[in-house]
């Protein structure tokens, strides 16, 4: 018995054209119920961790360090509350700067108007991931940070990363 006939038909039962049309068929109809399927299944929650960072943002008002509100005071990125995200805690204190004297030397002093504020927020980490991100913004010591709420922004340092 011949693999295709004088008919044109594999094993004297179906077309060979009809049988590549039917496997290209069958072929797209596996990869759009793939395409689907794989949409639906969900991967397992990631462990997500509770991290507390600290900003401190040098030389700014008093008015926008008893602006910054300790509690419910949530975060925001772009214009868009932060998910699990809410300050902790917030102090100030006198800003210290520096300034040349007439002699040449460098002295640090007391701002008389500005202060540096303290800020510690709460956030929730997934605990695999590389990068620490509040919204859009990257978390890491040493990196500038936003801090933008409802009524505030001030623009701070990262000087501490705690994971609890």
């Amino acid at each position: 018995m011949r693999i295709i006939d004088e008919k044109g038909k594999l094993f004297g039962f179906i077309n060979i054209i009809d049988l590549s049309v039917l496997l290209v068929f069958v072929l797209l109809l596996g990869a759009v119920g793939y395409k689907v399927m794989d949409n639906k299944l969900e991967a397992a929650p990631a462990e997500t961790k509770e991290v507390l960072v600290g900003v401190k943002c040098r030389l700014k008002s008093e008015a926008a360090a008893k602006a910054l509100k300790s509690g419910d005071n949530r975060l925001i990125s772009g214009n868009k509350f932060v998910d699990d995200a809410t300050i902790e805690d917030v102090t100030f204190d006198t800003a210290e700067y520096g300034i040349p004297t007439a002699d040449g030397r460098y002295v640090i002093t007391k701002h008389p108007l500005a202060k540096d504020i303290y800020v510690t927020f709460k956030m929730k980490a997934n605990a695999d991931t590389t990068i620490l991100k509040v919204g859009t913004q990257e978390v890491s010591i040493g990196k500038q940070f936003i801090v933008k709420t409802q009524t505030t922004e001030v623009i701070g340092e990262v000087d501490s990363i705690q994971f609890k």
